[in-house]
């Protein structure tokens, strides 16, 4: 091999002057064939020299602007998997492409050009520096501050906005590009190291590539600030007209009720109702005012009254409120004589009671227009009337009828209980601020909660900031906004169909639809900032009803607001969640509100431009909220007009957040909002409601076939190809698992492909195996994961089943707690996937069960707390602390000693190995934890590429081999023919994994390759041929292993720690009857074997107590010990069998 890339001989060279020389093109060739690039050898007979030298220009020059790429390329070349051929050959082309003179910016048709931009527009960064500062970042609330500032003053303070955030941005890409050299410098040092030359880490290069992407940083994001600066001006214009028209109408709305309560306070009965709704106005915005006697100096038809005296109102506001009070009051009292201006009264139950008689919505919304507010407004007049009665339902145990009557006991809290569900409706109209589950929690908070109950609390916020970690991981924002995205698309289809309904049909408003077809598309970019505006306009005005749907992403699940510290973290370990579900939101709210004022004939920015905002209507708004949490899947069920179905689900869904079960079913409101999904679309609904559905159903229905018949064909595409239903293969054959970016649609793509698989005549659960199906569909529906082990349910089905057997074996319920306890530490799967880039070591998928010592061991440490730390620590990063200190040294002069750290983390590592697991190259650095071996694959179990699951929100996998390709064709169940967990005996079972890996796919590869009667047999044969083989083999194997450990162990002094570790899993494996049966045999055969007299347990303790013996020798002994235990139960058994069938 020459020596190409040397400084001396890439004096004054381009690579590209490279493409005649022989050992170039033939390092070009091997790195395109590596499993970097996954080049075939057909691809590469199709091109000449210059399209292979271009091929790697291109590579590195994307590698240097992209982090991404720049990581995997770490990756490649950190791999103990890769050929050390393929890495060379990597080390040369790049110490080429590093020192060679750069290509002319037009050569090759401005190939350079493109590939850098290619590179910078694709790297995490890039959008990061753009996108990462909150996406509009506040744009629209600027404006709307701005409005109320002055347009010059507001103006400048949008601007100072934008330039701080392009600071940020700039910091943040100088950070990032600081990072990325430092990972390019020690890519450098790797690859040179490779072909035995040195480098050292630049400093200079680091430092000079982080004041560079400061620069670049700020200019990337200036384009988009500049876009959202003119949106922004232009929204302040249109809000500052709004607003002066808005002041107008006020103004003689504010005069209107001058007048009106003028009127009133010439009557003795005009004034009563004049105090009486002052003090529940007063009572609403501040209890204080009326509980110290101010509201009887409070005069609001006063000229002299001072703007913010009350709450912070002015004057017109109040005495519109006032006056809307009084007449709503006045009116009711002519509808039910019942009523009386009194104290104890309450309006609300009064109006709900008028609502059920037909007359009571009309009657509040002519009340508040007339007066120039909003349903939300005038409910907040009454605001404090659950408060009072919730008060006296605590301390006098009484509470107060609509009727007047003062109950008490059982039927005071019947009574409360009936108001809140008045609450409820009224608040689902807007006519209340207050909800039922709100006056609820009020009430709770006021009585003396119990210990138990104080227990219970404590363990639900436990659970619920467990919940809240679940979905911590920037992977789950992606593949939230992968789903969004998605989501924008089949909105934009919905219109599309239900503009074509209303035109064929002639029903509805055809143009408002054509009109509003791609509005939330357009609040979701371009128009982010009237989104915001709006939403900001609307919490001011409703802020109680905004909640309903804005908040914390972390507390979506539960629909609860918490302020605990528990509930804080979680919130703050949410922080991209809530961030990307609030853009989808705003811009769903934004673009259903536009839709509906189109219908009338109007549109969101004429709205603006009248400062009609306020008063838009309650049924628009609670439209916008419900389409807005459908559109994340939090979709709230029951309410007052909502079917018995839709009410059944919002009890389940209460229960199972109420008992505890989210145990088990972490996530309801999404599960049961994905099930709605899947009826709207796919077909269910026609089937339930056949012709008689509404046009938006029916246009639903038209994009789910057309979203099922993509799927269709990506799903043939699938089983043609070998691949499963979630999987997806990129052009390096790298396999991506993309169910989580599914989302709610991944029950579909399953759907679709077991009819691909019908229609295709290949083996199929559809109709193979009907049951299956069913369960599959039930953990799809239930958001369970869906790979092998499954939920709770299964492990509990797994215990049963081996206590019928008569070997009971509770280790899955053990599985089933670390899986529960693993979730907490969710969050430090973003470091462990960040490490495991940089240490693909630290990627593979650690080994939970402990060889060493198995589920109970005499005398020995309690295995059990061991399986369950390895379950629990599975998202801990595994790191390395030797490698860890020379890194630290080599990049920034530090010497913490390979040593000094030893024991800091080594709990978090399954460093005990037995003898037999040190055999494999795998697992000799006891550093890192021990690897988890894939019977099926050519190595053990572990992520490519890690930290791009955070990045994109798909995992990345291997390669298939033919035998994984031909298990998923022909849909055979890996954990069905072989499951991890069956065997009780973790020596065995790990030895017997270790032996199958490479040598199962070998095997089988040459079966189903080169065997005649399996090559012309029909899938549904091969099928069986198949699984009958593999069970073969992993029983032969299994046999193999158990003589190895047994005999072959036992008899060499080096794996007598495996013999060891064997006899131990054979004693824990022995069921009830088994012990029985050794119990009886050792008590006949005690004296036979040196312990006369003895129990096992009192051997093992005279064995523990020779001073005569040593550490191992006593183990061993005791090893011994239980075989002899062991055997003497079999013998017995076989006496027993024996003396029966005389």
């Amino acid at each position: 091999m020459s020596d190409y890339y040397t400084p001396e001989k890439m004096q004054d060279k381009k690579l590209s002057d490279l493409k005649k020389d022989r050992s170039f093109l033939a390092d070009a060739i091997t790195f395109l064939k590596s499993d970097r690039k996954g080049y075939t050898d057909e691809e590469i007979r199709k091109k000449s020299a210059s399209d292979i030298t271009y091929d790697i220009l291109e590579h590195f020059r994307i590698m240097n602007t992209n982090e991404v790429s720049m990581g995997r390329d770490y990756f490649f070349v950190s791999d103990n998997n890769v050929k050390e051929t393929d890495k060379q050959a990597y080390a040369r082309l790049y110490s080429a492409f590093d020192v060679a003179k750069g290509e002319g910016l037009l050569d090759n048709r401005g190939a350079k050009i493109f590939d850098y931009v290619e590179g910078v527009a694709t790297a995490p960064s890039t959008f990061a520096s753009v996108a990462a500062i909150p996406l509009t970042g506040g744009t629209g609330t600027a404006a709307i501050q701005a409005s109320k500032a002055g347009t010059l003053e507001g103006l400048k303070a949008l601007t100072k906005n934008l330039i701080k955030r392009g600071v940020m941005a700039s910091t943040l890409e100088g950070s990032v590009a600081a990072s990325a050299q430092l990972g390019e410098e020690i890519i450098k040092q790797k690859a040179k190291k490779t072909i035995g030359e040195d480098y050292k880490v630049s400093k200079g290069n680091i430092a000079l590539a982080g004041a560079t992407g400061f620069t670049l940083g700020g200019a990337g994001y200036a384009i988009p600030a500049r876009q959202q600066y003119k949106g922004a001006k232009r929204l302040i214009d249109t809000v500052k007209v709004g607003d002066a028209a808005k002041t107008a109408r006020h103004a003689s709305a504010a005069q209107r009720a001058v007048d009106d309560l003028q009127k009133h306070a010439s009557t003795a009965e005009g004034r009563r109702y004049i105090r009486f709704t002052k003090n529940k106005l007063l009572a609403a915005i501040d209890p204080k005012l009326v509980e110290e006697g101010m509201s009887a100096k409070i005069n609001i038809l006063s000229k002299d009254l001072p703007d913010g005296l009350i709450g912070g109102l002015d004057r017109q506001t109040i005495q519109r409120l006032g006056a809307a009070a009084v007449e709503l009051t006045r009116t009711i009292k002519s509808y039910n004589p019942e009523f009386k201006p009194e104290k104890g009264m309450r309006v609300t139950e009064f109006l709900a009671n008028a609502i059920d008689q037909g007359f009571g919505v009309d009657m509040f919304d002519s009340i508040a227009g007339k007066y120039g507010l909003s349903r939300r407004q005038l409910a907040a007049v009454f605001a404090a009337e659950y408060s009072e009665a919730a008060r006296t339902l605590v301390s006098a145990k009484q509470f107060k009828t609509s009727a007047g009557k003062v109950v008490t006991g059982r039927e005071a809290v019947e009574a409360a209980g009936k108001f809140r569900d008045k609450l409820d409706e009224l608040y689902d109209m807007g006519m209340s601020t207050v909800s039922g589950r709100d006056a609820q929690e009020l009430k709770d908070a006021q009585m003396q909660i119990g210990a138990t109950r104080k227990v219970f609390r404590s363990l639900k916020n436990i659970e619920d900031t467990r919940r809240a970690f679940m979905t911590s991981q920037p992977a789950t924002t992606m593949r939230n906004n992968i789903f969004g995205v998605a989501m924008t698309g089949i909105d934009i289809l919905d219109q599309f169909n239900l503009y074509a309904i209303q035109k064929v049909t002639g029903k509805g408003n055809a143009a408002a639809t054509r009109q509003g077809t791609t509005d939330i598309l357009k609040y979701l970019t371009k128009d982010q900032y009237v989104a915001d505006a709006l939403v900001y306009s609307l919490k001011e005005d409703a802020p109680e009803l905004m909640k309903r749907a804005f908040y914390e992403a972390a507390q979506a699940e539960a629909g609860t607001i918490r302020d605990t510290k528990l509930a804080k973290l979680g919130t703050a370990v949410n922080t991209l969640n809530t961030m990307s579900d609030h853009v989808f939101k705003k811009a769903v709210v934004a673009g259903t509100i536009d839709r509906e004022l189109k219908k009338q004939g109007s549109s969101l920015y004429k709205y603006l431009e009248e400062g009609r905002i306020s008063e838009i209507s309650d049924d628009i708004i609670n439209k916008a909220l419900d389409d807005s949490l459908a559109f994340t899947f939090q979709r709230r069920f029951g309410g007052k007009d909502a079917s018995d179905t839709n009410k059944a689900v919002k009890k389940v869904i209460d229960l199972v957040h109420n008992t505890g079960m989210t145990t088990i079913i972490p996530f309801p409101r999404y599960m049961a909002s994905q099930a709605k999904f899947i009826n709207d679309y796919f077909l269910l609904n026609t089937l339930r409601r056949g012709t008689g559905q509404t046009q938006e159903a029916v246009a639903r229905q038209m994009s789910g076939a057309m979203m099922f018949a993509g799927a269709y064909m990506i799903q043939k595409d699938n089983i043609t190809n070998g691949l499963q239903w979630f999987e997806e293969q990129l052009t390096n054959k790298d396999v991506t698992n993309a169910q989580a970016a599914m989302g709610p649609a991944a029950p579909v793509h399953y759907v679709a492909n077991q009819l691909a698989r019908v229609q295709m005549g290949m083996p199929n659960k559809l109709q193979d195996d009907t049951g299956l199906f069913l369960k599959d569909m039930t953990k799809l529906m239930v958001g369970s994961e869906f790979r092998p082990g499954g939920t709770i349910v299964d492990e509990t089905v797994r215990v049963a089943q081996s206590i019928m057997d008569g070997k009971p074996n509770y280790q899955p319920f053990l599985k089933v707690a670390g899986d529960y306890l693993s979730s907490f530490t969710y969050p430090a799967a973003v470091v462990k996937d960040f490490y495991g880039q940089f240490d693909p070591r630290s990627a593979y998928i650690p080994q939970t069960l402990d060889a060493t010592v198995s589920l109970v061991d005499m005398g020995g440490p309690n295995s059990p707390l061991l399986y369950l730390y390895g379950r629990a620590a599975k998202s801990i990063p595994d790191f390395n602390l030797n490698e860890m200190s020379k890194n630290l040294k080599n990049v920034t002069g530090i010497d913490l000693g390979e040593t000094e750290m030893q024991g800091l983390l080594k709990f978090m590592g399954s460093s005990t190995r037995t003898h037999f697991q040190m055999m494999d190259p795998d697992n000799r650095d006891t550093g890192y934890d021990a690897v988890r071996h894939d019977i099926y694959g050519d190595g053990p179990l572990r992520q490519l590429n890690p930290l791009l699951k955070q990045i994109t929100g798909f995992t990345r996998e291997p390669p298939k081999n033919a035998l994984k390709l031909e298990m998923a064709r022909l849909e055979i169940d890996p954990f069905k023919i072989y499951n991890p967990y069956g065997e009780k005996n973790s020596a065995l079972e790990l030895f017997t994994q270790q032996m199958l890996q490479g040598k199962l796919a070998e095997d089988m590869e040459n079966y189903i390759t080169t065997d005649n009667i399996y090559l012309s047999s029909d899938f549904d044969v091969r099928r069986g041929l198949l699984e009958e083989r593999i069970r073969a083999k992993i029983k032969d194997t299994r046999a193999d292993a158990k003589f190895i450990l047994s005999d072959f162990a036992a008899k060499k002094e080096e794996y007598r720690s495996d013999f060891n570790a064997y006899v131990r899993g054979e004693y824990n494996a022995l069921g009830p009857k088994q012990k029985e049966e050794a119990e009886r045999g050792w008590s006949i055969q005690n004296k036979r074997y040196g312990f006369p007299g003895l129990t096992v347990q009192e051997s093992a303790e005279r064995i523990d107590t020779d001073p005569e013996l040593d550490a191992d020798e006593k183990e061993t002994r005791k090893s011994i010990l239980m075989l002899w235990y062991i055997q003497a139960g079999k013998t017995y058994a076989k006496a027993e069998r024996e003396a029966a069938t005389r």
